[in-house]
């Protein structure tokens, strides 16, 4: 144990402090220092009805801790936190040194005095009272309280009661008093040492004293030696001069807290028990060593070679290379050289979006910040290192377009990998860094999603499966056609309810005849599914959609959209509607009394006001949903690309959809878990499709892949459904894949952004419009910082980025096969045929109408050539009903004319003779 040396006050000194210490004791007992309160001409009666207010004892929070983030392999991906601190248990976990620096240098005499130290209040007092230099007089129990209700005060987010825990009053320090009292009764010295060691700031960053180890100085608290300890202990006072900004300050601060251990004696002890091993003296075991330690001695005391020592620590400059600066958020996050950043921005807006951590957005942030969790995820560092290697690959950051993959485990939901060209997280767009994560809504840090073309089309087929079509149902489909009048079933399920009179819809994308599911699928034929999301009905399409997990990225409901909001966005556009023309008629009224200047104004105004109109009718219309929309199928909504991927695994899943999550445990600081998210089953929904649907759906997207636009993207044989998409315009190309095991959503898109440089490039005229408007977007297109050549296909572009990603990792991917699809399935519901009367268009429609395919037949008959004679119908819903048509009469024989005898020779096969 150090030695500690007294010193001896003067006499008159002495004398004055008895005195004062008798008065403050006697203050303290009858009302907590309203006589000393008086002292400072403050009225007692302020302080005291103050302190009376208070309650006996003061609620000590945890300090706050840095949450930390893990990968599935439980490394650690990054710190979340207000205050970089690492929260000690025991102070065995601290120097000796330090602990001596800190006290030496604050609160000497803390292990002898009660909760404060009277004498060095009283002294502080004087000098305060007196002129002479400033002084603190707090104990370090008082420090503590202090750090205390400063802590207390940033968690609730209170910035005015933080600042009345540090404001410069009688009131406050009184306050301190009592609660340190209450302190002192409940913990030990060592307890309440080790607390406020754990709470103090020690600058840049740097809260507690593990923290400020290793940010200085890159070893544990526990390993801090004379120099290191001494330069943290004296920071305390004015945290703002930290070595890294202020060397010479710090240094100089440093040195009197080397003077304070002299004074009291400490270095000496150090030196004396071996914790201080004097510069000649590290080997004491070698024959050697003694003697060059005990020359070291030579002819000094251990005070002389202490005083030595600090003169030597003193003209030690700090030295900055040893620091580790920890990273706060996600800015940055690596892990093995792979950059994080993208992926930890998201499960740090899923964490503040977690209702287990607060009501508030506000109290949630605060926590996760200061709570000091253990957050465990589902991210698997091989298959996110493969996928970022594949997206970086094939468009740097920089150029125009975004491209996002995503890979979800189907029956856990558990995400693997989620990665972006734009990996970057910062507000620095000429480095390509951003603060969005593309593949989520706006309310995780998205932003207005994509459309995700014909991958929409599996949904209007699994609403077909559920309804009793078979896989085998044809429908006719030329290219173009144009629907009119067209009527369909409401979300009920009542039969042409809902019309869009008068409305054409225009399709192309055709092949030609009549087709079935399987073939419709296989090339993507746009007319083939247009003519089915009629006869199943858009609102069964969306809730499939919605069923399997598909989220629009402004958060509303994919089936019925957000009808509030709309609203309050209509009533917003009328009303703008109305004051635009309100000031064209002032415009006008300007114009005939001669006054230009207010006429051009006020249609300015109006200008601006039609504008706002326009935008919010625009903006309503994307939160209205899409159950009454057959333009559904071609997938026209903007989605999430992580929802997209999170419903193609439903489909592996055979119907179990689950909630694309990435978060799978938290432990509080104690080690303790304190939420089990249960993945596969608490964000799961067992057959939210019916499982017999899925197979049949599977069995329809397994021919994609092996047979279709989909074969540029396979695996390695194993079962697997495919679908691709592509938009008008070619300005979103996907490809989504899937097994029983995994599924893999990737996306190439323009970047709409406004900013000038991204949308020049989409702006070939520059006329301030889109290409869109002109010509296909990304067709032929040279991306202008990767190089990469883009076709504007989506059987050609994204399978580059799948594969990329998935070769590398596919060994770890268990291969599973499809369950194959029921005989009931293949060949649909079986129904009785209706029986249709009426004109033929009236009879077609009629069957047509039942679910039924219609196929056309002629036969000779008596009536005259193209009469409608009959139908008959297979007996299951999307059976085939073949019309029959009369070719007329059967035309008579006629007799074949007698072959002349040339012919009848030429008609005699030659003679052929082998050679000898």
């Amino acid at each position: 144990m150090a030695k500690r040396r007294s010193s001896r006050p003067n006499k008159p000194l002495s004398l004055l402090m008895l005195v004062g210490i008798s008065v403050l004791a006697g203050a303290l007992f009858a009302g907590l220092a309203v006589p000393f309160a008086a002292l400072a001409g403050v009225s007692s009666s302020v302080v005291s009805d103050s302190v009376d207010a208070l309650p006996a004892y003061l609620e000590v929070a945890p300090e706050a801790m840095r949450t930390t983030i893990y990968l599935s392999n439980g490394a650690e991906l990054a710190k979340l936190y207000d205050e970089n601190r690492e929260v000690l248990s025991s102070l065995d976990e601290i120097s000796p040194i330090m602990r001596a620096a800190q006290v030496d240098i604050e609160d000497e005499r803390f292990y002898e005095h009660g909760a404060m130290d009277a004498r060095g209040t009283l002294r502080a007092l004087l000098s305060n009272l007196g002129g002479g230099a400033t002084q603190g007089g707090s104990s370090i129990t008082q420090q503590y309280v202090k750090q205390v209700r400063i802590e207390a005060a940033r968690a609730a987010g209170d910035d005015d009661a933080v600042a009345k825990a540090q404001e410069t009053s009688i009131t406050r320090k009184v306050e301190e008093m009592r609660y340190a009292i209450a302190i002192e009764r409940r913990y030990t010295k060592d307890e309440i040492l080790l607390r406020y060691l754990n709470i103090v700031y020690y600058g840049d960053g740097a809260y507690g004293v593990e923290a400020a180890a290793m940010h200085y100085f890159g070893v544990h608290a526990s390993d801090l030696n004379l120099y290191q300890a001494s330069m943290i202990a004296g920071i305390v006072q004015n945290p703002n001069l930290d070595p890294v900004s202020h060397p010479e300050e710090a240094q100089a601060k440093q040195g009197l807290v080397l003077d304070a251990m002299l004074k009291t004696g400490s270095i000496e002890g150090f030196i004396e028990d071996g914790t201080i091993v004097i510069p000649g003296c590290e080997d004491t075991e070698s024959a050697e060593g003694k003697a060059a330690c005990k020359a070291a001695k030579a002819g000094k005391t251990t005070q002389q070679l202490a005083e030595d020592l600090v003169a030597e620590l003193k003209a030690t400059p700090f030295d900055p290379s040893n620091m580790k600066v920890a990273k706060g958020g996600c800015v940055g996050a690596t892990y093995e050289g792979v950059d994080y950043s993208i992926v930890c921005h998201y499960i740090e807006e899923v964490l503040y979006n977690d209702t287990f951590f607060g009501d508030t957005a506000k109290a949630r942030e605060s926590e996760v910040k200061r709570g000091g969790y253990n957050i465990y995820t589902t991210i698997r560092p091989e298959f996110q290192a493969a996928a970022q290697a594949a997206v970086t690959a094939f468009a740097a950051p920089t150029d125009p377009v975004i491209v996002t993959i995503n890979e979800v485990q189907p029956g856990t939901g558990e995400i693997w990998a989620m990665a972006q060209n734009q990996y970057e997280l910062g507000t620095d767009k000429s480095q390509g860094q951003t603060f969005y994560v593309n593949s989520v809504s706006e309310t995780y840090g998205g932003k207005e999603g994509f459309q995700a073309g014909s991958t929409f089309k599996t949904f209007t087929a699994a609403a077909a499966l559920d309804q009793g079509f078979p896989p085998s149902y044809k429908i006719n489909s030329t290219s173009p056609i144009t629907l009119k009048n067209i009527k369909f079933a409401d979300c009920d399920g009542n039969p042409n309810a809902v019309q869009l009179t008068g409305q054409e819809w225009k399709v192309s994308g055709g092949a030609g005849g009549a087709i079935d599911m399987y073939t419709a699928a296989q090339n993507s034929v746009n007319t083939y599914f247009a003519q089915l999301i009629i006869r199943v009905s858009p609102c069964a399409a969306a809730k499939m959609a919605k069923a399997a997990g598909v989220k629009l990225a402004n958060g509303s409901d994919i089936v019925t959209g957000d009808p509030v909001k709309v609203d309050e966005l209509r009533s917003a556009a009328d009303a703008d509607e109305a004051k635009g023309d309100a000031l064209t008629a002032q415009a006008q009224e300007a114009t005939a009394a001669g006054d230009a200047e207010a006429a051009a104004e006020y249609t300015a105004q109006a200008t601006t006001a039609y504008a706002n109109a326009a935008d919010e009718d625009g903006e309503a219309e994307a939160y209205t949903g899409f159950w009454d929309k057959p333009s559904f199928t071609l997938g026209v909504a903007y989605v999430t690309p992580l929802s997209v991927a999170g419903a193609f695994a439903t489909y592996g899943a055979r119907g179990k959809a689950c909630e694309p999550s990435v978060v799978t445990r938290i432990e509080n600081r104690n080690g303790e878990t304190v939420k089990d998210y249960n993945l596969g089953t608490d964000n799961c929904v067992v057959d939210a499709i019916r499982p017999d649907v899925m197979d049949g759906l599977n069995d329809v997207l397994k021919r994609v892949t092996f047979n279709g636009l989909g074969s540029n993207n396979i695996i390695d044989g194993r079962d697997q459904g495919s679908k691709t998409g592509t938009t008008e315009h070619n300005d979103n190309t996907w490809i989504v894949t899937y097994t029983p095991e995994i599924a893999v959503s990737v996306n190439v898109s323009v970047n709409t952004d406004p900013d000038p440089a991204i949308r020049s490039f989409w702006d070939s005229n520059q006329n301030g419009l889109l290409d869109e408007t002109e010509k296909d977007m990304t067709r032929g297109v040279t991306l202008p910082v990767s190089g990469t050549y883009l076709y504007g296909w989506s059987w050609l572009d994204p399978p580059r980025v799948f594969n990329a990603a998935i070769q590398p990792v596919k060994d770890l991917i268990p291969s599973t096969a499809f369950v194959p699809p029921t005989a009931e399935i293949l060949r649909g519901t079986p129904i009785t045929p209706p029986n249709c009367t009426g004109s033929v268009t009236q009879i077609q429609t009629c069957y047509e109408d039942a679910g039924f395919s219609i196929a056309k037949s002629e036969t000779y008959d008596s009536h005259p050539a193209g009469t409608y004679l009959s139908t008959s119908c297979e007996p299951y819903k999307g059976g085939l009903c073949t019309m029959v048509y009369s070719k007329g009469p059967r035309p008579e024989p006629t007799p074949d004319p007698k072959p002349s005898a040339a012919a009848t020779q030429a008609q005699q096969p030659a003679v052929v003779t082998e050679p000898e």
